[in-house]
């Protein structure tokens, strides 16, 4: 992002933000809109296509505490943001409803695996498990692709635009952009 910052012209030379983020400010000069009037819509634009990507590519541009449910215990399970998931918290319903707390699982990549054995749950209780995930620091292509999607939500303030007749529903390069980041599927 502190290359985006730059280009921009948010930056004095030699100077860094303190949070490189995406935010209000970043998304106006990159619409080159510097007046006030439409700074709510804007807003609303950026946090739709700050959504996307996190959806598109399961990972979150900003770290912060998630939380994700699951219907049982297996060998493994699959944390579905990342990345980086860390300081991991398992809450469950015993067999006997009481209600429980595992803080020693391990997290491997992007899967956890309990410390001996997963324990017996109580019929129809979910287990939630809430840990910290995302980036410390939006990588500049995500942070490129989101700019991009917050300008065409922005142009096309309607589900499908039709230029010349061509309906468009995405940049190509939006995608292009959250490839890398995409998990794979095995």
């Amino acid at each position: 992002m502190l290359a985006i910052y730059a280009a921009l012209g948010l930056l004095g030379e030699g100077e860094a933000p303190v949070t490189p983020t995406l935010d209000l400010a970043l998304a106006k000069r990159y619409l080159r809109k510097p007046y006030d009037d439409e700074d709510l819509e804007i807003q609303v634009c950026l946090n739709a296509a700050i959504r996307w990507i996190e959806n598109h590519t399961g990972k979150l541009l900003t770290r912060r505490e998630v939380e994700q449910e699951a219907s049982c215990f297996s060998a493994h399970m699959p944390l579905f943001y990342g990345p980086k998931p860390a300081s991991l918290s398992i809450d469950y319903t015993d067999i006997d409803n009481a209600p429980q707390t595992i803080a020693d699982a391990m997290i491997v990549r992007d899967r956890i695996y309990p410390a001996s054995t997963w324990p017996l749950i109580a019929t129809n209780t979910p287990i939630t498990l809430t840990y910290t995930a995302g980036f410390e620091m939006v990588p500049d292509d995500l942070g490129m692709a989101a700019l991009m999607l917050t300008a065409h939500y922005e142009k096309n303030r309607d589900a499908i635009s039709v230029s010349n007749t061509n309906p468009s529903e995405l940049p190509l390069a939006v995608r292009d952009l959250c490839r890398p980041y995409m998990a794979m599927g095995v």
